[in-house]
């Protein structure tokens, strides 16, 4: 079953910044498993469990 990693965004001086989709999917894919799905605010992966329950990746 996947499992779903809501993102948050982080500001700096009042603007979102974008999350980094590619550099996400390498760090995430390098320890838990393969992504199968990623949105700006969603990571969906094969794992049959994770770690942690939010993840946070800073340009």
């Amino acid at each position: 079953m996947a499992h779903e990693i809501r993102l948050r965004y982080f500001f700096i001086n009042d603007r979102k910044m974008a999350i980094n989709k590619d550099k996400v999917k390498q760090q995430w894919n390098s320890v838990n498993g393969t992504i199968t799905n990623i949105t700006t605010t969603t990571i969906t992966t094969t794992a049959a469990s994770t770690t942690s329950s939010s993840l946070e990746f800073f340009e």
